[in-house]
């Protein structure tokens, strides 16, 4: 799947995992994704606040891995 992300699906989901997270901390309830959420409403599993920051983190490390396995497969055609 990380592979054929290139619509910005992976920081699009991290931040709604963020968003979520933070609307948890301020105590709201509000458990539906923010519109940006890029997938089926299925794959929405925020968990709590603290899961929802792990999620979070690891989308915006495989976004990065991404963009430097592109940049390393565009240097050495």
């Amino acid at each position: 799947m990380i592979a054929n992300t290139t619509f910005g699906e992976l920081p699009a989901a991290a931040a709604c995992y963020a968003l979520f997270a933070q609307r948890q901390m301020l105590g709201l309830r509000k458990s539906e994704p923010d519109h940006a959420w890029p997938w089926n409403l299925g794959w929405w599993k925020p968990g709590d606040a603290r899961s929802a920051l792990v999620k979070a983190g690891a989308l915006i490390v495989a976004e990065i891995e991404r963009l430097d396995h592109q940049q390393q497969k565009a240097t050495h055609v």
